[in-house]
């Protein structure tokens, strides 16, 4: 299943503008903020043999804007 945080509708092919930054990965955990001209999503996955949990949290550059999306395809293998 593929992932993929927005702030926007859009499809996950289409390319999304962000920029990483604040990068860090160990083994079993990833982190880093995604930077866009619409606000910074952060971005935290944590992995195992046979699990992964993803955690997303949405910082808006738009003060009244509070929508944040995740794009799951779940066609894709």
């Amino acid at each position: 299943i593929l992932l993929g945080p927005s702030f926007e509708e859009q499809s996950l092919f289409s390319g999304n503008g962000f920029e990483r930054s604040n990068e860090q990965a160990d083994l079993g955990k990833y982190a880093t903020t995604l930077v866009s001209d619409k606000g910074n999503i952060g971005v935290l996955v944590t992995a195992s043999h046979r699990a992964a949990m993803h955690r997303y949290w949405f910082q808006s550059a738009n003060e009244n804007a509070d929508t944040g999306y995740l794009m799951v395809d779940i066609s894709h293998t």
